[in-house]
């Protein structure tokens, strides 16, 4: 999976700052899945700008579930298993699939960073027993963008925003197909939008 690139900016092109920067983190679960595997989602916050910031985390799945974290300037936190801290799980409302929205002040070139790790205990009974994990951690980003390379191409067929326009090349999603049926890849999509959406 790749991470989104931004639209490119600078200081003379960013226009009016808004209040407020709502960021889209990747899924929330506490679940079993194949092969004896049970899925756990870690988030870390950090503000690295010079002034104390809070974060307001809140779920899509479930609005009303959301959260308050106060960050220290510099300074960083971990949520451990972060779907059952926000109300989830089986020992809450028994969702086991959710994602986080983010929002927090803004400022410019030190916005507040998250990032999720999902993760299993290793199926490996040595490195079990030594603390091994397997996971893949995915930053949050602006709740617009998504998980790809960039935004796609418009409607009209022009590009819709400046990293295409930059890069000269539509939005995609590259999955490792070099030893095709080895390995399985999974995509989550999340609709924090108060309508439908269609995937294709």
């Amino acid at each position: 999976m790749t991470a989104a690139a931004l639209p490119l900016s600078s200081d003379s092109h960013r226009g009016t700052e808004p209040a407020a920067v709502r960021d889209t983190g990747t899924d929330l679960v506490r679940a079993p899945g194949r092969g004896g595997t049970f899925w756990t989602s870690d988030l870390w916050l950090f503000n690295p700008s010079g002034a104390a910031t809070e974060v307001t985390l809140r779920r899509v799945v479930t609005p009303e579930a959301r959260k308050v974290v106060g960050l220290p300037a510099h300074g960083s936190t971990k949520i451990s298993d972060a779907l059952s801290w926000l109300g989830g799980g089986a020992g809450g409302d028994g969702v086991t699939h959710d994602a986080v929205v983010l929002t927090s002040p803004c400022r410019w070139g030190e916005q507040v960073v998250a990032v999720a790790r999902v993760w299993t205990p290793s199926l490996d009974p040595d490195e079990r027993g030594r603390g091994g994990t397997l996971g893949q951690a995915v930053p949050a980003v602006p709740g617009t963008t998504g998980y790809s390379n960039h935004l796609r191409t418009s409607d009209a067929g022009t590009p819709a925003t400046e990293a295409e326009r930059h890069t000269g090349k539509a939005a995609a999603w590259v999955l490792d197909h070099r030893e095709p049926g080895r390995f399985r890849h999974n995509a989550g999509f999340v609709n924090d939008r108060d309508h439908e959406v269609t995937i294709t």
